[in-house]
């Protein structure tokens, strides 16, 4: 009687763990490749960086700049506009600098943000995990070999 109770409540914790571990697997990977589709009209309109940090190593409200690994930084504190016509505004803002405004294309495909700077060429990509509210997202890209978050608010 006491090994059937014991086998039944087993089961029970084997099956309660696999759901846990479906609903973690289902929800996740919206900072990785390959996660949870997002779609351009999520992005549109002005986004202000409020916060910047790696996991377990440094942490910064915007604007600010952190520091990690061998020499490596980041920064954050500007806003960015997404427009429909595949085109964006950076305001970079650093800390007693001038601002500076970078424009190129961008797109979304998938959970993977791509900026494409008009001046230099260069591509960031970013893997975005957007709010229930939409109103905030997390961009995760590596830096070295570091995963760095930036969040982002909408503004109005």
């Amino acid at each position: 009687m006491v090994m059937k109770r014991l086998l039944r409540y087993g089961h029970v914790l084997v099956a309660a763990s696999a759901v846990a571990m479906g609903a973690l697997i289902g929800c996740g990977g919206g900072t990785e490749p390959g996660g949870i589709t997002l779609n351009r009209a999520q992005f549109l309109g002005t986004w202000r960086e409020s916060m910047i940090g790696t996991a377990n190593v440094a942490s910064s409200g915007c604007p600010g700049t952190i520091l990690f690994g061998d020499n490596l930084s980041a920064s954050c504190g500007g806003s960015v506009v997404f427009r429909s016509d595949l085109t964006y505004s950076f305001f970079r803002a650093a800390t007693g600098q001038e601002t500076q405004v970078e424009n190129g294309t961008w797109d979304l495909v998938r959970n993977e943000l791509s900026m494409r700077n008009d001046v230099t060429g260069e591509i960031t990509k970013l893997y975005m995990l957007m709010a229930e509210d939409g109103n905030s997202v997390i961009g995760s890209r590596m830096i070295g070999r570091f995963k760095v978050d930036w969040t982002w608010v909408r503004t109005p």
